[in-house]
C-alpha cells in the first residue's frame, strides 16, 4: 500500500477499528461455543449442501473427528478475536480467520438453486457476510493493521527501525551518485588544457566524418539526373 496513504491519519484509525470490530465478532462467536457445553457443529456439517458436503457429513458422522471440530471451531474463534483484538500476530491471526471463514462459505454458498431448510437472514447471491467479513480479513492481512493501536508495534519494532535506515541508505545514494559525476567532470576539464592531443584528436575525427560522408553522396550520385545532382537533399549535405 502506498505509505502516503498510510500516513494520514483517518486510515490507520479506520484499520485499527475495522480489526476490532471484526476481532469482537470471532471473539464473542468462540466463547459462545466454549462456554455451552452442549454446543456442537454437527447440525452445521449435516446440513452442508455443496460439493464439499459429502465430506462435511461425513465429519459429522465419526464422533471423534466432531470431537476434534468442535475444539477447534470454539477455541480457534476465539483466539483469533483475542489477537485481533489486540493487534497481536495480526496477519497469522487473518490469514487463520481466513482459513475458517472460507470452509464456512464453502459448507454453506449463497448460490441460486440451493436450500438450507433453515430460513436465512436476508437474501444472498455469490455474497453474503461470511464472504465480506472474508475480504476485510484480506485486507487486515496485507496491511500492517495491528501496528496501529495493536501490540505488532512493539513486536516488529526492530524490523521497522531496520527498513527506515534501509530507506535513509537508498535516500542518500542519488546525491552521492551526481557528486561523483560533478567530481569527474570537474577532472575532466581540468586535464584538456594539458593533453592537447584531445582536441587534435577530436578536430581529425570531425574532419574524417565529414570528408566520408561527402564522398558517399557523390558514389551514392543519382543516376537519372546525370550525375549533375546528388540524390542527398540540400539538408543532408
Amino acid at each position: 500500500m502506498d505509505k502516503s496513504v498510510l500516513r494520514n491519519k483517518a486510515v490507520p484509525a479506520l484499520l485499527a477499528f475495522l480489526r476490532i470490530v471484526i476481532g469482537w465478532h470471532f471473539l464473542y462467536e468462540g466463547l459462545i461455543k466454549v462456554l455451552d457445553p452442549n454446543w456442537s457443529a454437527r447440525s452445521f456439517l449435516e446440513g452442508s449442501r455443496w460439493i464439499f458436503g459429502d465430506l462435511f457429513r461425513l465429519m459429522a458422522g465419526n464422533d471423534t473427528v466432531l470431537q476434534a471440530v468442535d475444539i477447534a471451531n470454539g477455541f480457534g474463534l476465539t483466539l483469533v478475536g483475542l489477537a485481533l483484538i489486540s493487534g497481536l500476530f495480526t496477519r497469522l491471526a487473518s490469514w487463520a480467520g481466513i482459513t475458517m471463514l472460507l470452509l464456512y462459505y464453502l459448507a454453506y454458498p449463497p448460490f441460486a438453486g440451493f436450500s438450507y431448510g433453515a430460513a436465512a437472514e436476508g437474501n444472498y447471491l455469490i455474497v453474503n457476510k461470511t464472504f465480506i467479513e472474508l475480504v476485510c480479513l484480506l485486507l487486515l492481512a496485507f496491511t500492517r493493521s495491528g501496528e496501529f493501536f495493536g501490540l505488532d508495534r512493539l513486536v516488529y519494532a526492530d524490523d521497522r527501525q531496520k527498513e527506515k535506515e534501509s530507506e535513509n541508505e537508498y535516500a542518500a545514494e542519488p546525491a552521492i551518485i551526481n557528486k561523483r559525476r560533478e567530481l569527474l567532470k570537474g577532472a575532466e576539464q581540468a586535464c584538456e588544457p594539458r593533453l592537447p592531443f584531445v582536441r587534435v584528436y577530436g578536430s581529425f575525427r570531425e574532419y574524417w566524418e565529414k570528408a566520408s560522408f561527402r564522398a558517399g553522396q557523390m558514389f551514392f550520385a543519382d543516376p537519372r539526373a546525370g550525375g549533375a545532382h546528388l540524390a542527398c537533399s540540400d539538408r543532408q549535405r
